[in-house]
């Protein structure tokens, strides 16, 4: 179920005509269609950002003990720069209706 609240009201599945077709001036349909974009895609972005965390922990606590082969430096280092760029999604020209997601390190 996708829902948005705009303007003290929740709207549940909109689409833009249904919106439309229950009094909401064409300007009010559009914000909310992007309010549920932005709010979609900032969850997608923390999911992301939970995964980024469970692969960099172990990372991180073998660099913290001096045990981080060079290898696992330089994964950290993108793990990290992933998460940096996750975190920035909101700041991206044409957010939400166009994002550019990182490409998570392998």
């Amino acid at each position: 179920m996708r829902t948005v609240n705009y303007k003290g009201s929740i709207y549940v599945n909109p689409d833009a005509e249904s919106l439309e077709g229950i009094g909401l001036s064409a300007e009010d349909a559009a914000e909310v269609m992007a309010q549920l974009m932005s709010n979609e895609a900032m969850q997608r972005r923390d999911e992301l950002l939970q995964v980024a965390a469970i692969r960099i922990a172990p990372l991180l606590d073998a660099q913290d003990l001096g045990k981080a082969t060079d290898d696992e430096v330089a994964r950290l280092q993108a793990w990290k720069l992933y998460r940096i760029e996750l975190n920035r999604i909101d700041k991206q020209e044409g957010f939400p209706a166009l994002i550019n997601w990182p490409v998570a390190p392998i």
